[in-house]
């Protein structure tokens, strides 16, 4: 189990893969990063190019709906969410 403050939230894994393949596996650095400075709240819209670090061709799977998985503790406990391409992470 990971240790965070009281409030901290803090990502442990995340994967963005698409429905049969695709399947890209370095992304929890990527997530992290994105959080908010303050470390209790991680919000943006999940898209190729968001996720790809601004690169506008990433893709880890063509022409297929994908979803990014991520597991975060928050409060000690452990939880993972997953959101379709095109949605919103909002977490918590």
């Amino acid at each position: 189990m990971v240790a965070t403050a009281p409030g901290e939230l803090r990502v442990v894994h995340a994967s963005y893969f698409g429905e049969g393949g695709g399947f890209d596996d370095r992304l929890a650095d990527l997530v992290n990063r994105l959080r908010s400075d303050d470390g209790r709240r991680l919000q943006y819209q999940v898209t190729n190019q968001v996720l790809g670090d601004g690169n506008p061709t990433y893709d880890p799977a063509p022409g297929i709906l994908k979803t990014l998985q991520i597991t975060y503790v928050l409060d000690g406990e452990s939880r993972t969410v997953h959101v379709q391409e095109g949605q919103e992470v909002n977490l918590p």
